[in-house]
């Protein structure tokens, strides 16, 4: 969030955010800096949530998904995230949740692309259901309630979806029908 704040790495998010004239602003972290760094992490989410906010938009925390050689930091993650959304008064994308839950319902899917941090296509589908789930507050009606899309193994994958009290939905993932 840091580099962000400052402009490192040719990043020009504060331009952006104050010339953009947007509704909603998401603002994302690493994974590891909300674990690792939680106080710079803190700091800097709420610069830019106030910077958001003084321009006219809503922002929202995006809660990443850990690399998945480390699963046991989703609990950590999120915890900050939640911590860094009440003091920054923003709403929050629980897109690491969503991951979490989908790994319990089918263990073996799928999501992470072989670098065990970027996303599959499955994975990327998931992420995007969290985003519209959040900012629309439902699931795209003209979305099947199968849904069929081939993992990075080249097979397969069937996606049905239904409502959740947990993150408002769950996606039940059933791989090889």
């Amino acid at each position: 969030m840091s580099d962000h704040w400052y402009g490192n790495k040719g990043l020009k998010s504060k331009e952006a955010i104050i010339n953009g004239n947007y509704d909603i602003v998401v603002l994302q972290g690493s994974s590891s800096e909300a674990v690792k760094k939680k106080d710079e992490f803190f700091k800097y989410s709420k610069k830019l949530s106030d910077l958001v906010k003084a321009s006219g938009a809503k922002p929202y925390l995006y809660v990443p998904w850990p690399p998945k050689k480390f699963p046991q930091f989703q609990e950590k993650i999120t915890e900050s995230y939640q911590q860094a959304s009440k003091e920054s008064d923003c709403g929050l994308v629980m897109v690491g949740e969503a991951w979490k839950l989908a790994k319990t319902l089918r263990p073996d899917i799928q999501l992470y692309l072989p670098d065990g941090s970027h996303p599959t296509d499955l994975g990327a589908f998931l992420t995007a259901c969290a985003f519209v789930n959040t900012l629309s507050g439902e699931l795209p009606k003209n979305l099947p309630d199968r849904f069929f899309i081939t993992d990075s193994d080249g097979k397969e994958v069937m996606l049905f979806r239904e409502n959740s009290m947990n993150i408002a939905f769950c996606l039940k993932v059933i791989q090889g029908l």
